[in-house]
């Protein structure tokens, strides 16, 4: 069976090429196996006249967390927690109100990787984790909360709907590494 460690490893080489990765990652005391970020910044303008007609940044933070045992939804739900909270006013909004002025959209994802199959009630609470925050009425861009839950043990994935983009990854990352297994 793939150890929780190993898993986390090869996801964290998929996002290297694109991402900043701090591993290990601690927030507000708690320490996570990684936090990955990602910053995109896109600009048109008019060469001649040297204007610029509109700007965008993009970001991502990816927060990983490895489990032993199964995540109960207790744990879900304080992960849930973390993202919608701590680090939406901490990456997003800077400890501000509002976002900077260019900001498009920020994707706080959170991905529980788990030794041993959860319950039935920590499947449903990553199907149930809900937010997306829109400022100032969409002109300041928006973020959302992605859940994703990876069962090692059936090498099966639970997400919330926000999260269902990275189904494709998850199961390329669980395909590989049953392979490496062999």
């Amino acid at each position: 069976m793939i150890q929780v460690q190993d898993f986390l490893q090869r996801v964290l080489s998929y996002y290297r090429s694109s991402f900043d990765i701090t591993s290990p990652y601690t927030l507000g005391g708690q320490t996570y196996g990684a936090l990955a970020a990602l910053h995109a910044h896109e600009d048109q303008y008019v060469r001649l006249v040297g204007t610029t007609l509109w700007n965008a940044d993009s970001h991502e933070y990816t927060l990983f967390d490895t489990f032993a045992a199964a995540p109960t939804a207790a744990d879900v739900e304080q992960r849930f927690r973390v993202a919608a909270e701590e680090i939406e006013a901490l990456f997003v909004r800077g400890g501000e109100k509002l976002p900077p002025k260019d900001h498009q959209y920020t994707w706080l994802t959170v991905v529980l990787l788990s030794q041993q199959a959860p319950d039935e009630a920590a499947k449903q609470a990553v199907e149930r984790c809900r937010q997306t925050r829109y400022y100032q009425f969409y002109l300041r861009g928006y973020s959302e909360v992605r859940m994703v839950l990876v069962d090692l043990e059936h090498q099966t994935l639970t997400t919330n709907r926000a999260g269902r983009s990275l189904k494709k990854l998850y199961k390329l990352a669980l395909k590989k590494a049953a392979e490496a297994e062999k």
